[in-house]
């Protein structure tokens, strides 16, 4: 048993090495390894996601620079091998027209919004993390958008990600997110299936998906514009 678990520790230094060419993580008994919602999980969960080929591993540092814990992160759009392109145009034929999953989500103030409040509305929902890079790095073509319909009643916007609030929070204090943010909902980003971050969808007025913009886009300022307001005619 204790030989079979040491290999499973080298499993996963070969998974977290491969997260930099120039940093490599040591992961022995002792290690704190924690799911994406923040829960503690054993190195054989840990393998088990990492199998799945959807996540990857962040190592959490303290002031002094050692590891306190390590996380389980959902790929990004730069981590996945598969081409975009493809994945892009999978989503297109297969997606685009049917009805997206009913939800419901909590804000940093504990508001709730459901999908049954909705209907006639035009949604735009951008999937996220506060440590992803490319969700941060869109940002700011996101506010543009933002300030552009952010009157306009018919328009609803929602930035959802699986971070718990004080997380969010704190992230928040430093970086600037006009879209309202809405905390905690990892069941949201399973059940639309989010396979990538950033990932923002726009919804028809029917709760229909309009729009599937898979990964960071270098044009989702106009891209997200054009959506809604054609949506909006």
């Amino acid at each position: 048993m204790k030989k079979s678990f040491y290999i499973l520790l080298s499993i996963i230094c070969f998974f977290a090495t491969n997260l930099n060419a120039q940093q490599t993580l040591s992961i022995d008994g002792n290690t704190v390894i924690k799911d994406a919602s923040g829960n503690i999980i054993n190195p054989i969960q840990l393998k088990e996601l990492m199998d799945s080929g959807e996540w990857t591993i962040e190592p959490h540092r303290d002031e002094q620079g050692n590891i306190s814990y390590i996380q389980v992160v959902p790929k990004t759009n730069s981590d996945e091998k598969p081409s975009k392109k493809e994945l892009q145009k999978s989503i297109n034929n297969n997606v685009i027209g049917t009805k997206a999953p009913d939800f419901n989500l909590v804000d940093l103030e504990g508001k709730k919004l459901s999908s049954d409040e909705l209907e006639g509305k035009v949604v735009v929902l951008n999937f996220w993390f506060t440590t992803c890079k490319p969700c941060v790095k869109e940002m700011p073509d996101l506010n543009k958008v933002y300030q552009e319909f952010k009157d306009d009643t018919n328009v609803v916007f929602a930035a959802i990600t699986f971070d718990k609030q004080p997380d969010t929070k704190k992230f928040l204090a430093e970086n600037e997110f006009l879209f309202p943010v809405y905390v905690d909902a990892m069941d949201v980003c399973k059940s639309f299936k989010i396979s990538q971050f950033p990932t923002t969808i726009v919804l028809d007025k029917k709760g229909f998906y309009y729009n599937y913009i898979l990964g960071s886009d270098s044009k989702i300022e106009k891209t997200l514009a054009l959506s809604i307001s054609e949506n909006l005619k």
